[in-house]
């Protein structure tokens, strides 16, 4: 990978730690409709929503309150439905960010959260984020396995699964990778003895485990 998408895949899973550290909380990665994502968006602080190339696909993004301070968000978010959602993303990295089409060549846009999950919200917004293609593919067949969405619920918060998934950078290929990986994500969040995001890194390895078990 080029230095320049090695710094936008820095930034986003930056982004995506800071939203656990400062809340305490897996932060939100799928709504059931525009409208709960919306109505999210308008609580959590001084925010903005910026259609990208199609009123499908929207750039989230400005400061997010708490009691604890305040911190920078800037996520696509896109209709699941939507089939362009790479170019979306191509968008917003070439608008906001200052990277060039060809720096994410090797990067997929993924679906936080796997759309297959999602067939119960069939008017389900998602966000997107990026991954290094040779990490998410294998993804695919983990995914499939989770289970769906709630149909009466109205958002779907961050999974340890999907934590590894955005923070590993790579598929582990053996247990002493799976270790090196458990390594790099465990060290991309600050956690405190007792917290939610020392729980939820518990979880990551206690999920990922039944995985790791078939590698040698």
């Amino acid at each position: 990978m080029s230095a320049e998408n090695c710094d936008y895949l820095k930034n986003s899973c930056l982004d995506l730690a800071m939203m656990l550290e400062e809340d305490n909380n897996p932060p939100p990665v799928a709504f059931s409709s525009y409208y709960y994502l919306s109505q999210w968006a308008q609580k959590i602080g001084d925010i903005k929503i910026e259609k990208l190339n199609s009123s499908r696909a929207v750039r989230v993004y400005g400061w997010v309150k708490s009691s604890g301070g305040s911190w920078w968000y800037d996520q696509v978010w896109v209709d699941k439905n939507y089939s362009s959602y790479r170019s979306a993303m191509l968008r917003h990295v070439m608008l906001h960010d200052g990277f060039t089409r060809p720096a994410m060549n090797d990067i997929d846009a993924d679906h936080l959260a796997a759309r297959s999950i999602l067939e119960p919200w069939p008017k389900a917004w998602v966000c997107l984020f990026p991954v290094p293609r040779f990490s998410n593919r294998p993804f695919g067949g983990i995914e499939k396995a989770l289970p769906k969405v709630r149909a009466r619920e109205n958002m779907l918060r961050l999974s340890p699964i999907m934590l590894f998934k955005a923070l590993c950078g790579f598929y582990p290929r053996n247990l002493l990778e799976a270790n090196i990986a458990m390594q790099d994500v465990s060290g991309q969040v600050l956690s405190a003895s007792g917290n939610e995001v020392e729980k939820m890194l518990r979880m990551v390895a206690s999920d990922m485990s039944p995985y790791f078990k078939k590698l040698k």
